[in-house]
C-alpha cells in the first residue's frame, strides 16, 4: 500500500484449504471475480468481495469469507481483464457471459472448462486488443480419500 500512487489499485483473491474439514477461508478484494461450482447441482455461486481494492484509502476487511467444499466442487477465478474484455462494439465479456460459459463448458475437467472459457474469450474479443492482465485459475477439488496403514504381521 505504502507503494501505491492515488491511481493505482490493486485486486487480491488469497485463500487457505483446511484440508481436514474443507473449509476454504477467502478474502476478495476489489473486482476479482471467483465463482464456486458446486459438483451436486452444478450451482454457481459467485463469492462475495469483503471490501474494495487495495489503495490508498484501503481499509482492510475485518473478517475472511468462509465456505465449505465438497468433492469435485470447483473455484474459478478470473482476474478482471477478463471480466472487462470488450469486443468491437465496445461491449464487455462480463460476468454473465463468464458464467453461461462456465455453465456451458464441458465438465471432464479443469482445463475443458478453462479452455472453453478462454476460447468463447478469444472469440468474443475478435481480436481486440486487450487492456488489462486476464488470469484465470480453475481449480477442482478432489474426492476424500482416507488411506489406512496396512496392519503389520
Amino acid at each position: 500500500q505504502e507503494s501505491l500512487d492515488e491511481s493505482s489499485m490493486a485486486d487480491i483473491f488469497y485463500a487457505m484449504v483446511d484440508r481436514r474439514s474443507f473449509e476454504l477461508s477467502y478474502s476478495r478484494l476489489g473486482q476479482v471475480v471467483v465463482v464456486h461450482q458446486k459438483s451436486e447441482s452444478g450451482e454457481l455461486e459467485i463469492l462475495p468481495a469483503q471490501t474494495g481494492p487495495i489503495s490508498l484509502k484501503f481499509v482492510p476487511p475485518k473478517e475472511s469469507g468462509k465456505i465449505f467444499l465438497s468433492p469435485n466442487d470447483r473455484i474459478i477465478v478470473a482476474t478482471p481483464g477478463i471480466v472487462k474484455a470488450t469486443n468491437l462494439a465496445g461491449e464487455s465479456f462480463g460476468i454473465e457471459r463468464l458464467l453461461s460459459t462456465i455453465m456451458s463448458a464441458p465438465k471432464q475437467g479443469v482445463h475443458d472448462i478453462r479452455n472453453e472459457i478462454l476460447v468463447s474469450l478469444a472469440k468474443f474479443s475478435q481480436g481486440c486488443e486487450v487492456r488489462r492482465d486476464q488470469t484465470l485459475l480453475v481449480a477442482e477439488v478432489n474426492d476424500r480419500v482416507i488411506k489406512l496403514a496396512q496392519p503389520e504381521n
